[in-house]
């Protein structure tokens, strides 16, 4: 059976990747593994599951340690050269427990082998949009750090937001972000400006050029745009409206001299939930289209603003950054789901990539939505981007900060609540 959507005005709720809605990635941090001893489950068909025992420090089993673990069981630390990528049907680690997965075990290529980067001590740090979702969790990470954070609002915002903001200990600016002297005033003596901003092209490319160039004016070093999404440098303009105009403003950005640098995090992994309509929880279906063994990055909002708030404070980092919490297929989110809920899923096909494409097409044409931020065929050309294959993040990042643990799409799902 086919999956057709019911219309194409409602075939895909707005969805994913955008900094006021809420991913999640695969890769674990590379911490001082000391010792993995077999676990005595599994069967014939997967590798031998390895759970962790006894070592000091927390954190995760590294991707590709089932090789090693399996012919080392000593506790001799190990080193970059043992961490090789396994492939073959096996098991993928989540936390400090290893679940069974049927598909090979991922490459995971990491720039970093541990953490040894410089953090600046009390620093002031700008955010523009943090009475949104990603902009408040990010401004509530870096308090967590010990920066001092300027909160820029606008004239008139509703003032229960910004008093949730003064309770974790932020400043409130209040501006207006097309007034470039205005906003440059508010970012004097920062050492970076963090933008979450959210919307269409007067947000996305005006307002943030605004900002941007206020930013210019106070002689502030380091900015990071909002982009938080799929890595579009990947594919050519007009696959995607709401990063095409990330796009567009990325080459007002790259024009300039300060130091910017852009986090990709793919997408979020709350969405799994049932706002993305990739899990029908009702119908225990996973629906794909194109390849159902082409995997796709997610990373919570959590984790994605933890990431962005550390990478404020550090600046020594390069022009893109690229995590993600989780890396999963549909194949293979089917076994994840299947175990989380109790109930079997099955993959379902919806159609090839062509198909979806010719759907984004008439959806567009007889519902346009042109100016609304989450039009459902937005959400669609956002899957269609995944499902290809071309957005995929690699090299990843995620080993940058010790700090961060990451959350999988085993944890966002199995926290789900049932409605």
């Amino acid at each position: 059976m086919t999956y057709f959507p019911p219309s194409p005005t409602r075939a895909f709720p707005a969805f994913l990747i955008d900094p006021s809605i809420c991913g999640n990635k695969y890769v674990h941090p590379a911490r001082r593994v000391e010792r993995y001893e077999p676990w005595n489950g599994g069967g014939s068909q997967t590798n031998k599951l390895f759970e962790r025992r006894g070592a000091a420090g927390g954190g995760s089993r590294p991707n590709g340690w089932l090789e090693y673990a399996r012919a080392n069981p000593s506790p001799r630390p190990a080193t970059l050269q043992d961490r090789k990528p396994v492939g073959g049907r096996g098991a993928r680690c989540y936390r400090r427990r290893c679940v069974k997965v049927f598909g090979s075990v991922p490459n995971l290529h990491r720039r970093y082998s541990s953490s040894n980067i410089a953090i600046m001590n009390n620093p002031t740090i700008v955010v523009a949009g943090a009475t949104g979702n990603l902009g408040g969790r990010i401004a509530r990470a870096l308090i967590e750090r010990g920066a001092s954070v300027r909160a820029l609002v606008r004239h008139g915002a509703v003032q229960e937001k910004p008093k949730r903001l003064r309770e974790l200990g932020v400043t409130i600016a209040a501006v207006d972000l097309s007034n470039v002297s205005e906003v440059a005033s508010a970012c004097s003596s920062a050492s970076c400006v963090v933008s979450a901003l959210a919307g269409l092209r007067d947000v996305i490319v005006e307002k943030q050029t605004a900002l941007l160039d206020a930013t210019i004016k106070a002689g502030v070093p380091r900015f990071i745009p909002s982009d938080y999404s799929i890595d579009f440098t990947k594919f050519p303009p007009g696959e995607n409206r709401n990063l095409d105009l990330r796009r567009e403003f990325h080459k007002r950005l790259d024009n300039t001299s300060i130091s910017a640098t852009t986090v990709f995090n793919g997408a979020f992994a709350e969405m799994l939930t049932g706002q993305m309509p990739m899990i029908l929880f009702k119908l225990n279906r996973v629906v794909y289209w194109g390849n159902a063994d082409q995997r796709m990055d997610f990373t919570t909002i959590d984790d994605t603003a933890s990431f962005t708030a550390s990478a404020a404070l550090d600046p020594s980092t390069p022009r893109f950054l690229r995590i993600a919490g989780d890396q999963l297929s549909a194949r293979e989110l089917t076994v994840v789901v299947s175990e989380v809920t109790g109930k079997k899923f099955r993959l379902l096909r919806a159609g090839g990539l062509g198909m979806l494409g010719a759907l984004i097409r008439v959806a567009r044409a007889l519902a346009s939505g042109e100016k609304d931020l989450y039009p459902a065929w937005q959400g669609m050309q956002y899957m269609r981007n995944m499902f290809d294959g071309r957005a995929k993040l690699e090299p990843l990042d995620n080993d940058r900060y010790a700090d961060i643990r990451w959350t999988t799409a085993r944890d966002v799902l199995a926290a789900r609540k049932v409605i």
